[in-house]
């Protein structure tokens, strides 16, 4: 079934990969001690240097990864509708 729909398939894949990046920057943040929100940058020491600022950059990958299965979802929808308009011409 995926290899009928590549593109579908790659905007999944990436999507997915994306929402998950916040998630482990969270789990890298909580294990060293870290806090980490939307708010703003705080100072993350991790082996002698200041990850924090990384740590916040990797949360704005939810938006993109978002933006991905939302691709996705409109293209199943957009195929789903074709599938419709093809069978009621018939």
């Amino acid at each position: 079934m995926w290899s009928k729909y590549p593109l579908i398939t790659l905007c999944l894949s990436v999507g997915l990969f994306l929402v998950c990046i916040p998630f482990a920057g969270a789990a890298i943040a909580g294990l060293a001690g870290c806090q980490l929100n939307e708010a703003g940058v705080h100072a993350c020491q991790i082996m002698g240097s200041d990850w924090g600022p990384a740590l916040y950059n990797l949360q704005g990958a939810i938006v993109l990864g978002a933006l991905a299965l939302w691709m996705a979802f409109l293209g199943t929808i957009g195929r789903g509708i074709a599938a419709i308009i093809r069978s009621g011409a018939r």
